[in-house]
């Protein structure tokens, strides 16, 4: 049972029921587990919990995974990780579009995070159903945020991330794990960075980019929109609009 200084669970469904949407379910259940330990425990016992349980405060994040959502068919009514897939977009957004017609514009909607790695299927989700959800921000007990970070809606931050001071981070972006930003850093919307990868101070990464696991950024340093970045690039110059980079140091190679 959660303890009374806990929020009232939030009902959330996952968007992707392939192998980062597990990932994502267990830092999920990480969070839960984490809010209730606090409310247990008390706020202010300086435990080290994450950015998003801010000392003194009464109540705590925490979630029930409602249902994985995806568009595979074959997966309807099966168990990944214990959790349903409970069906595909369609008919997470007419449950989100019928709570709307209500009156209320966001009362009752149901909340969900996008799953999925690919930028350009993030970003197609989250248009398709922009107003029919409300997007939370998932961020892991052990990742570590700078107050004066600022991180859109649908975020991700996977286990020992870290996002330094005065760092700007657009919507439903992907940290994952043991991956960290430097201070100044500005990231567009439907960013994904994989596992370890070290984005520098002063970068600047554009909307759409995909950086593979362990990607290096020196700093003052600019990616634009839509670029791939290899696993193991070291990225030493500014890198094109829709470049692919390989190598260290990073050499185009479409």
């Amino acid at each position: 049972m959660m303890n009374k200084r806990t929020k009232e669970l939030k009902e959330l469904y996952i968007i992707g029921a392939g192998g980062f949407g597990r990932e994502v379910s267990d830092s999920v259940r990480d969070i839960s587990r984490a809010a209730e330990a606090r409310a247990r425990h008390g706020a202010a016992s300086g435990d080290g919990m994450g950015a998003d349980y801010g000392a003194g405060a009464e109540t705590v994040a925490a979630y029930r995974i409602a249902g994985f959502i995806d568009d595979d068919e074959t997966k309807w009514g099966s168990l990944v990780n214990d959790i349903e897939v409970v069906g595909g977009i369609e008919w997470l957004r007419s449950r989100g579009a019928s709570v709307g017609d209500s009156g209320d514009s966001s009362e009752g909607k149901p909340h969900a995070v996008i799953a999925i790695a690919d930028p350009q299927t993030k970003r197609k989700v989250a248009e398709y159903l922009d107003g029919a959800v409300i997007w939370e921000t998932i961020i892991h007990p052990t990742a570590i945020v700078s107050p004066y970070a600022k991180i859109g809606e649908g975020g991700i931050l996977q286990p020992y991330a870290a996002v330094s001071s005065q760092v700007s981070i657009g919507k439903h972006i992907i940290l994952n794990g043991y991956s960290g930003i430097g201070h100044d850093a500005v990231l567009g919307d439907f960013v994904s960075v994989m596992s370890k990868c070290d984005i520098t101070g002063n970068t600047t990464i554009g909307d759409g980019v995909y950086l593979a696991t362990s990607v290096a950024i020196i700093p003052d340093t600019t990616v634009g929109d839509g670029a791939f970045l290899g696993a193991g690039s070291v990225i030493m110059k500014d890198v094109e609009r829709g470049a692919t980079m390989i190598g260290n140091p990073a050499r185009r190679v479409a």
